[in-house]
């Protein structure tokens, strides 16, 4: 029986094990894997937000994105 087979007894408790579980996980991804889930991981949260959430993010995060002289180069 392990130690936390009642659950845990305080939220700095599970917080650790959680921790603790992410870092293990990690660690044991090559690169190509770990850039896959963090791909799949954004894809979804973004997938979630509004339109305007998504411009807003965009703006904080990779403002060239929305530059119109970007698109003219594409086009």
């Amino acid at each position: 029986m392990n130690k936390f087979s009642d659950g845990f007894p305080t939220s700095d408790d599970r917080s650790d094990i959680e921790d603790s579980l992410i870092s293990h996980i990690i660690e044991g991804m090559d690169m190509s894997t770990l850039v896959s889930f963090a791909r799949d991981a954004l894809y979804e949260a973004y997938s979630q937000y509004s339109d305007q959430d998504l411009l807003e993010e965009v703006d904080r995060f990779a403002p060239h994105l929305l530059d119109e002289d970007d698109e003219e180069e594409t086009e």
